[in-house]
């Protein structure tokens, strides 16, 4: 028995008899196909969903003018600067409009439209893309020198180097892009006071022989110093740059890190101090495995009583070996044998 079909007719009356639709919200990705943008930026009237679309699309392309009108037009307020490290959201439909116009300004930088989406939402600056903490200025820094007037925009306004989650902090964070991708010496000055640990980085321009940024770099630890702040140099780091100097055999870097060290030779004479060549103090309590201790301050523990450098509280940077039980001398046993005696003799 043949079944019979709806007529065309009574489908288009069923189809009308169906809930309006309701636009999604202007900060939410819609999840119909994307349309073509040529036809979207002809198109009197915009869903929501095309409004962004054409945003990024002017903003992809680079037309500054448009971009300015659309934002006008479709009325995008302007926004306070949020907090600077929240996690990117996960890539969904519901993905804000917002990380994608950052994306798409990272890969055709533009100081110009730059400017104008900052004046709309400054806290594109600070926004990061991936788990990669992947930035603004870490994309530009990839893009090379012809970067440099939109990297400085960045850094005037806030942009941290620094900012990466960890381990990528510990290493130098965006100043380590930037001297990979020869980015100039201005900038690398801009990130230096902002960059927590700076001794990679000045391995870096080293390897690379960029004696001008090594040079920057090296002058930036000594003015730490000055201020009483604490040095880039991790401990054996002093040998290992310049060992790693003598290696490259070039003689403008060799020259760079002696000049290096004899600054901070004269800095710690009129300091007082020597961290290039430590003396051997209580506070002192990093000393390697196996370094000892001067004679003067190993005979302190023997003049106060104390026969075992172990009982010494602030002792324990010793060298295992010295902290090994060895044989008393004949002298100081007997030393001890009277005070014990004296003690009895008051207990009595």
């Amino acid at each position: 028995m043949a079944q019979c079909l709806p007529s065309p007719q009574a489908e288009l009356t069923s189809v009308s008899k169906l809930p309006s639709y309701s636009p999604t919200p202007r900060n939410i990705m819609a999840t119909s196909p994307h349309p073509n943008p040529a036809e979207m930026l002809n198109c009197d009237v915009l869903s929501p969903h095309q409004e962004q679309e054409a945003i990024l699309e002017a903003c992809k392309s680079g037309q500054l003018i448009e971009l300015q009108r659309l934002l006008h037009e479709y009325g995008v307020k302007h926004q306070e600067k949020p907090y600077p490290y929240l996690r990117p959201y996960p890539r969904n439909p519901t993905y804000p409009w917002s990380h994608e116009l950052v994306l798409a300004l990272g890969e055709r930088p533009d100081l110009n439209v730059l400017k104008l989406l900052y004046s709309y939402y400054p806290g594109l600056i600070h926004t990061v893309l991936d788990e990669r903490q992947t930035s603004l200025l870490s994309m530009a820094c990839e893009g090379g020198p012809k970067n440099a007037d939109f990297i400085h925009f960045l850094l005037d306004h806030g942009a941290d180097p620094s900012s990466e989650g960890y381990p990528l902090r510990f290493i130098g964070g965006d100043i380590n892009i930037a001297l990979d991708h020869n980015q100039p010496g201005d900038i690398i000055r801009k990130m230096a006071p902002k960059t927590i640990y700076l001794f990679i980085p000045i391995i870096k321009a080293l390897e690379l022989k960029r004696v001008d940024v090594l040079d920057l770099l090296l002058q930036y630890d000594i003015l730490r110093s000055t201020r009483g702040e604490r040095s880039c140099m991790p401990s054996k780091g002093e040998s290992r740059l310049m060992k790693e100097a003598q290696e490259t055999k070039d003689k403008k870097v060799i020259a760079v890190v002696d000049r290096y060290f004899r600054r901070r030779e004269k800095q710690e004479k009129k300091s007082g101090t020597s961290d290039l060549q430590p003396k051997t103090t209580v506070s002192r309590k990093w000393w390697p495995p196996g370094s000892p201790p001067s004679t003067k301050e190993k005979s302190e523990p023997e003049a106060s009583g104390s026969s075992n450098p172990a009982d010494g509280a602030t002792k324990f940077w010793w060298p295992f070996s010295i902290l090994q039980n060895k044989p008393k001398p004949a002298e100081l046993s007997q030393k001890e044998k009277e005070l014990h005696a004296s003690s009895s003799d008051e207990d009595t």
